[in-house]
């Protein structure tokens, strides 16, 4: 099994239905992507109904293109469910750029003398390489957050402000304590302000695309709340891509060599 200690397993579902220009159905194509995949040892993560996931990768891909092997999750409970699942949903990078897949099933197989999953090859595979789908995740020192106000049962105003875990011009995480106020999928929130460092305020309007679990290392429970942001002003978008630039640049600066 993988150490997955140091990777970040959180991110965005996206419908395959909005990026048709961007799907990969050729089995040969399907097959070279995954087996780079295999070769770099990338690390992925699949969902499971409900939002669940675990970290996995991509352990070898047949010759024929039939089938390919997936790492299993140390946590028995998960591989349980995996195999009970009809439809477990792959996300990862390669090289940089976004690939999702969708697997109908897997089953336990055994490879290298250990158990792994074994699942039929994906008929179809979304390679995203899009500028403006960058998201970044947003580091504790220069930190990014969200004011919004929501109305409680009793009909109150009610503003609380969330930190931002990853935010790119489409939209944004946010991490919500399930006690501060309850999500439903679909809402709206259009009395929102998002705090950049170094700049004002900025009205956005949001719009909550999923949520899943975060446990903290002290076992409470949070939820991380994906949002798209709704008629973003230019002026905002700018400020938000500005943001992404420097933390990237200040990181790049950071590094051996850079």
């Amino acid at each position: 099994m993988i150490d997955s200690a140091d990777f970040d397993s959180r991110s965005e579902i996206l419908d395959f239905e909005k990026f048709p220009n961007y799907l990969v159905r050729n089995n040969r194509s399907i097959v070279q992507y995954l087996t780079a995949l295999a070769d770099k040892r990338c690390l992925l993560s699949v969902f499971l109904p409900g939002g669940i996931s675990f970290v996995s990768a991509v352990l070898s891909v047949a010759d024929d293109g039939s089938w390919l092997i997936l790492d299993r999750s140390p946590d028995e409970a998960l591989n349980d469910r995996a195999d009970q699942a009809e439809v477990l949903t792959c996300i990862t990078r390669l090289d940089g750029i976004r690939i999702q897949f969708a697997l109908d099933g897997v089953d336990r197989f055994p490879f290298d003398g250990f158990e792994a999953l074994r699942a039929a090859m994906p008929e179809v595979l979304l390679r995203l390489q899009r500028r403006e789908c960058y998201r970044l995740s947003v580091p504790i020192i220069n930190p990014v957050t969200c004011r919004i106000t929501v109305t409680t049962p009793a009909g109150e105003q009610k503003t609380t402000e969330l930190r931002v875990l990853d935010i790119s011009a489409g939209g944004l995480a946010l991490v919500v304590d399930p006690e501060q106020f309850e999500l439903h999928a679909g809402a709206s929130f259009d009395n929102c302000q998002l705090v950049l460092p170094d700049v004002e305020p900025a009205a956005v309007k949001l719009k909550l695309r999923n949520q899943f679990k975060l446990e903290t290392r002290s076992g409470a429970i949070n939820i991380r709340a994906g949002c798209e942001f709704i008629d973003l002003p230019a002026k905002v978008a700018t400020n938000v891509q500005r943001y992404i630039f420097k933390v990237e640049r200040d990181r790049r600066t950071l590094q051996p060599g850079g």
